[in-house]
């Protein structure tokens, strides 16, 4: 969340933790922080006021009771862009018995992402679950509710920083009877949660004199286990093998053995899944997936085959299911590296004779990724993505940033990492991960999902949902810079 539209002053540090706290999901504490503030600056008309307005709103209980009349926020809200504020304002309609203006700003609200390409800016997913959990019950429409649900899971960013609204989506996806390959992703934000939960704990103890604070984090953290034996007594039976799964997938090994041993013990409920058709719809698709539109209408054909087919497998073999998002990987990789070189080290050809010259007949073939296939356009095209992956290790690893052509070194390889550090940001994540966007490309998952799928090996339901999530994971780390540049980042 950026500070625009206020200043932070050094000399009243409340300001900042009021703002950190609301970052990290501490609600409460930003509460009690505007409750206790002696100036009161935090409830005078500006972007303070906003960290009072969304920490009632998303802190849930009663505290929303003390928010400012509906008129008034929406008044406020009509000030920011880009649908900030608008989902929080139809919660609020909704809880205050306005039923008419709290339709009416759904329908805004789901018309501003249709025209965002699915994005809607906002914090935290929080009101927009509430939202979907309101329409739902309130109005009965299963299909708005199912269209915000899928903005909730294509949240920028994926990480949950609240417990409940991890707990809310899984209940949403239970009630609207979601295709089980969506269990992946709701695997996938609890994953990132307990991880993100775990250093929150260690943050809120290191930085801050705060032992409430710091209790509550660490509750916090304790109770996501009371949540996960929950969410498996209304999820289907698959959920806990595919949340074990991805678990395995992101280096957990830890919870992936807490959650086998509660596997079995979960008392399923009966789960009907029923594959609406919204689920798929290009609606459905481009809120679920902000990045989409971003990619070319080959790779977004590619990404609505994946999604169909793994609803609609009729087999047991899901090769084609998980084999589409992999491909649209490697097809954007492709587009926008291996073409984009191909083309620069033709233009150069004086780079290749440099290296032919120069490099020893061994490290022409360390380096025959550049020398073989990136200096033939041809080949270029045809790149897997077993060689997509290397040439960014190549690339991308320090001290390689700023590299110089010599003796010992390839002159493409320094070019390529030269030209390739203009999209640092993008896709230095993708092959290396972060406690909060763990996913990244690695060999064994090529292996285990592109190759296995495109091959005659036949790939399981449960392994096919947790290649398609990890695929389209690693699509969304590459593409959040970008729409992070565009402007569409939370602001107060």
């Amino acid at each position: 969340m950026s500070q625009s539209g206020g200043e932070i002053s050094a000399d009243d540090p409340l300001h900042g933790r009021a703002l950190d706290y609301l970052k990290w999901g501490y609600f409460d504490g930003v509460i009690d922080l505007c409750e206790a503030d002696p100036k009161g600056l935090l409830d005078k008309p500006s972007w303070l006021s906003w960290v009072n307005f969304y920490s009632r709103m998303y802190a849930r209980g009663d505290r929303w009771r003390e928010v400012e009349g509906t008129d008034v926020v929406g008044r406020r809200v009509a000030t920011l862009s880009r649908g900030q504020g608008l989902a929080e304002v139809a919660v609020l309609a909704f809880r205050r018995g306005d039923i008419r203006a709290a339709r009416w700003t759904v329908k805004s609200l789901l018309a501003i992402a249709r025209g965002q390409s699915g994005v809607v800016v906002n914090a935290h997913p929080t009101a927009i679950l509430d939202l979907a959990e309101l329409v739902l019950r309130d109005l009965g429409d299963r299909d708005d509710a199912i269209l915000l649900v899928n903005i909730a899971l294509g949240h920028p960013g994926r990480v949950y920083v609240s417990l409940d609204d991890v707990r809310l989506l899984a209940f949403l996806l239970s009630e609207l009877q979601a295709p089980a390959a969506l269990w992946a992703d709701w695997a996938l934000i609890f994953v990132q949660h307990v991880t993100f939960s775990f250093n929150r704990c260690l943050i809120f103890n290191r930085s801050y004199q705060d032992e409430k604070a710091a209790n509550w984090a660490m509750k916090e953290d304790a109770r996501s286990e009371f949540v996960l034996v929950e969410v498996l007594g209304i999820a289907p039976k698959i959920a806990g093998e595919i949340l074990v799964e991805v678990a395995k997938a992101w280096d957990k090994d830890p919870l992936a053995e807490a959650v086998s041993s509660r596997v079995p013990n979960a008392t399923t409920s009966v789960y009907n899944i029923n594959n609406h058709e919204l689920w798929l719809s290009d609606d459905a698709l481009k809120m679920r997936y902000f990045w989409r539109a971003m990619t070319s209408a080959h790779e977004q054909a590619l990404v609505k085959n994946g999604d169909w087919a793994i609803v609609s497998c009729p087999t047991q073999d899901y090769s084609m299911a998980v084999a589409q998002p992999w491909r649209a990987l490697e097809a954007t990789f492709k587009r926008s590296i291996a073409v984009p070189l191909a083309e620069l080290f033709a233009a150069n050809p004086e780079w290749l004779e440099w290296d032919r010259a120069n490099l020893s007949s061994g490290a022409q073939k360390r380096e025959s990724i550049f020398l073989e296939k990136l200096s033939d356009p041809k080949r270029a095209k045809m790149m897997t993505m077993g060689d997509l992956l290397l040439l960014l290790e190549k690339c991308l690893q320090e001290p390689a940033l700023t590299p110089v052509a010599n003796a010992q070194g390839s002159r493409l390889r320094a070019e390529s990492t030269r030209w390739l550090r203009q999209y640092y940001d993008q896709l230095e994540p993708t092959i290396r991960g972060n406690i909060f966007r763990p996913a990244r490309i690695r060999q064994e998952q090529i292996e285990r999902y592109r190759n296995r799928a495109s091959h005659d090996e036949q790939v399981g339901e449960v392994d096919a949902y947790v290649g398609r999530v990890i695929a389209l994971s690693i699509l969304e780390t590459l593409y959040w810079p970008a729409l992070r540049q565009m402007g569409f980042v939370a602001s107060l």
